[in-house]
């Protein structure tokens, strides 16, 4: 009872494949919405367990096969033209949300929230700043925060290439509190403090589109389609930085610092960029073993745990 038995890996793979080929059986249309299983969201897990399984599994070219046909059966759908209207608790389930866990004001979910990992303690904050219009989300305790050298990249970016994302990602203040010079956090998923008290009322983002086009310029990358690969990446980059074919340079090496570079600013905070890291070979160029398990170039974080799902 103590130590329980453990399937083998390969038998909990073949049983993830075989659940998600009963899904789809099942389910037939994008109807319902965000909050439901649909077309699109299954195949958008589909393709991601199947890059998975080539990347980090040395499946082989089948599940890039998989990961293409999952790929080619999602909607092609537009990115929103303002980063930050992604993440705003008045345009929840918008045309850019794949696949969602519902959470409102009548039922918070406190334990899963996203801002209760980066919030400000209210005592750190002046009271005048707390929760108001121009000010900063608080409320009991803060966690972790982004690192320096990570907060310095949305710095840069925002400086040289006018990336509507920095402010999103990370806001900061300054003259907000007596503890400390300046006060930052994460901005994306700040609740809803209209009221001068903070909501955890952020839907959990599986899935969003965003992905969608990422995970195809992932496909391409490891299908040495280089071009391909900046097609569907300059996508996202259009969006972040107002100008179409960012991203030029088709080397191998070059495709993969972009696709790192514009997984970690796009989807900061969101709970996969770990996990896409691992597929790319990338965690220990950006994370190198040394900073295990406490900290990495992404967050700062007190356990192995939080450093784990970041």
């Amino acid at each position: 009872e103590i130590y329980p038995s453990r399937s083998p890996r390969a038998e909990v793979y073949a049983q993830v494949a075989q659940d998600i080929e009963s899904a789809l059986t099942h389910i037939t249309s994008n109807a319902k919405g965000c909050y439901y299983a649909t077309v699109d969201n299954i195949n958008m897990l589909k393709a991601d367990f199947a890059l998975w399984m080539y990347a980090a599994q040395k499946g082989g070219d089948s599940y890039l096969t998989m990961a293409g046909e999952a790929l080619d059966a999602v909607t092609r759908t537009p990115l929103l033209g303002k980063f930050a209207d992604v993440f705003d608790v008045k345009n929840k389930a918008n045309k850019e949300i794949a696949f969602a866990l519902h959470v409102d004001a009548t039922n918070e979910v406190h334990s899963a929230s996203y801002i209760q990992r980066f919030i400000w303690g209210s005592t750190q904050v002046k009271a005048s700043y707390r929760n108001v219009e121009g000010g900063v989300p608080v409320s009991s305790n803060q966690w972790f925060c982004y690192a320096d050298e990570f907060i310095g990249e949305l710095k840069r970016n925002k400086e040289q290439n006018n990336d509507q994302r920095s402010d999103v990602t990370y806001m900061e203040r300054t003259g907000v509190s007596d503890m400390y010079e300046k006060v930052g956090w994460p901005n994306k998923f700040t609740g809803d403090w209209s009221s001068g008290t903070l909501l955890y009322d952020d839907d959990l983002i599986l899935y969003r589109y965003a992905q969608y086009y990422m995970f195809r310029a992932e496909l391409y990358y490891y299908r040495k389609q280089y071009k391909e690969a900046l097609g569907e990446l300059n996508v996202v980059a259009q969006r972040a930085y107002g100008k179409a074919d960012f991203y030029t340079s088709a080397t191998q090496q070059d495709v993969l610092e972009a696709l790192a570079a514009e997984n970690r600013w796009e989807f900061a905070e969101e709970g996969n960029l770990w996990f896409t890291y691992i597929r790319l070979g990338y965690i220990d160029t950006y994370c190198p073993l040394k900073y295990w398990p406490n900290t990495c170039l992404l967050y700062t974080s007190p356990s192995p745990r939080d450093t784990e799902r970041s």
